[in-house]
């Protein structure tokens, strides 16, 4: 007897070969053929037991299974994939095929399957796994989002930070045929908006809105799509941050027993949101911006710089307040004349599905602040920048969204003074008139040894760090 024992953890869904080398069994003329054995220590209803083997020369060859009964120990025929009269002799075929049954698994685990053949020879004998079924949740890393632009990803606390972009799984064409959900959920509750998109290579795209207080977010795969899903990404407006706890596609039935379901804590509302400098780089047209001393230069006549939002919802608030370090507004020239510049807080509002925008502006004048009221479609707020004619510089010093409370209690007091003499005057007289090689402060007193700040020399605005 040969006996050959197939190891525990086999079943990896990759075809598992027992091979026997040339193990040639001739018997031709004998009483009876001779008997060999193999033994299977983990096999399932469902698999595939496989006898590869060739007949000898005189084609005279055959192969059948036999099982030894545990009852009484006689001898049986387990039945083989070929119909016919030669079924069980493999005159049909170079490889003879078993389906294990359930009747059958006791008896191959402590008795093995039994080869009762005569002038073969047999090669290999395979074990072909069933397929298992796919787990019904299948997790995404949170070790590694590869896909997104704009945006930056923390693989030690899973946080996405947008920078006006988004950020998630690039998959290529995954086949999430199985599944029926994704499922993504945020640890803590995120603490603004934001879109959750879903790309596929051959259907429609989908987009989700995640909601303040969003802790979990169940989103239905596209029956047609789900076969190649090309990435999943979070993204929002620049600042905004995503904590996230899980990812994963799931079955409908996991997602009935588990009861997963949409879920929105109930967060308080912060009387302000700041808007931060460090993301002041949208807008349009010709200009300048530095991220890191939050410097801007409006090259282009009307053109701005500041947040691009994308549709926020700023219902819960009143007002938008900007504060500038420093603004300098030049005259510029319009149709050949030289006339007073311009610069002021300008918030662009969506005021309908039609395309139509809402425009809210407030001049910053001679003033270091401006402040805008914003109207009933504060809740698609689509950005807010300043904007002004051509050779305008100002430094962002801070800025927010903030309830009428919130003003009137924390930001009215607290209001830069007016610059003495006006600031725009200043920066445009020492402008054009000082360039013998000193130093002035932007209200045009001279410095013998300027330290860090912003100055004008030689005419030129200078910011020594």
């Amino acid at each position: 007897m040969s006996q050959i024992d197939v190891e525990e953890g086999v079943y990896s869904g990759s075809t598992q070969t027992i091979w026997l080398g040339d193990w040639t069994i001739d018997e031709s003329g004998a009483a009876s053929p001779t008997i060999n054995k193999c033994h299977f220590s983990n096999v399932r209803v469902g698999d595939v037991i496989k006898t590869n083997f060739t007949r000898l020369a005189d084609g005279s060859g055959w192969i059948t299974y036999k099982y030894q009964d545990t009852s009484d120990w006689s001898w049986n025929d387990y039945p083989v994939s070929d119909d016919g009269e030669n079924a069980n002799k493999g005159y049909t075929a170079t490889g003879e095929t078993l389906t294990v049954t359930e009747e059958m698994v006791d008896n191959l685990k402590n008795f093995g399957l039994f080869f009762y053949c005569q002038n073969v020879n047999i090669t290999s004998v395979e074990l072909i796994p069933i397929q298992a079924e796919p787990d019904p949740r299948l997790d995404l890393t949170l070790d590694y989002l590869s896909s997104g632009w704009s945006a930056t990803y923390d693989p030690e606390t899973h946080t996405i930070t947008s920078e006006g972009g988004g950020k998630g799984w690039w998959l290529t064409a995954k086949d999430y045929s199985y599944y029926d959900y994704l499922v993504i959920q945020f640890d803590p509750a995120i603490n603004n908006e934001g879109k959750l998109y879903i790309e596929y290579n051959d259907a429609s795209n989908t987009e989700t809105s995640l909601a303040i207080g969003q802790k979990t977010i169940v989103v239905a795969l596209s029956e047609e799509g789900k076969g190649s899903v090309k990435q999943i990404y979070i993204a929002g407006s620049a600042g905004n941050t995503y904590t996230l706890f899980a990812a994963y596609v799931a079955t409908e039935a996991y997602i009935i027993e588990n009861g997963i379901e949409n879920e929105v804590e109930d967060v308080p509302v912060d009387p302000f949101v700041v808007l931060n400098p460090v993301y002041a780089t949208g807008g349009w047209g010709d200009r300048e911006y530095d991220t890191q001393t939050f410097d801007g230069t409006i090259v282009g006549e009307g053109a701005a710089s500041g947040w691009w939002l994308g549709g926020k919802d700023y219902s819960d608030y009143d007002k938008v307040y900007v504060e500038l370090s420093a603004i300098n507004i030049p005259q510029h020239e319009v149709e050949g004349e030289m006339q007073p510049g311009f610069a002021q807080l300008f918030v662009q509002c969506a005021a309908g599905d039609d395309g139509s925008l809402s425009n809210l502006t407030c001049g910053f004048g001679t003033h270091l602040y401006a402040v805008v009221d914003l109207d009933e479609y504060k809740n698609k707020t689509n950005q807010i920048v300043i904007q002004g004619s051509a050779g305008v510089t100002f430094t962002i010093v801070k800025a927010c969204v903030c309830t009428n409370e919130y003003y009137e209690e924390n930001i009215l007091p607290n209001l830069p003074a007016d610059p003495s003499p006006s600031m725009a005057t200043a920066i445009e007289t020492i402008g054009s008139e000082q360039t013998d090689g000193a130093w002035y402060t932007l209200q045009g007193v001279r410095v013998a040894a300027p330290v860090k700040g912003v100055y004008i020399h030689n005419g030129k605005k200078m910011v020594l760090k």
